[in-house]
């Protein structure tokens, strides 16, 4: 089970994994990397007094937005 919260958002959520984490290098060249790590991607949730599934992620970002090379972003 993963906990965090913000006292600055007033808000806090757990989450309990349903399966197993994936790890992926989405994209990667000689100016950086985008690392996705997914530790939950399917979990039981709870946020304040809300409960259901969720996930929870991780990306790692070494290069500038603008370097990508990509049009459009969805």
């Amino acid at each position: 089970m993963r906990r965090w919260q913000s006292r600055a958002l007033k808000i806090d959520g757990e989450w309990k994994a349903d399966s197993v984490e994936i790890r992926e290098t989405i994209f990667a060249s000689d100016a950086g990397s985008i690392e996705w790590h997914c530790l939950m991607p399917r979990a039981q949730a709870r946020m304040h007094n809300r409960l259901g599934l969720g996930y929870a992620e991780h990306l790692n970002i070494t290069i500038a937005p603008w370097k990508l090379p990509i049009c459009t972003l969805r």
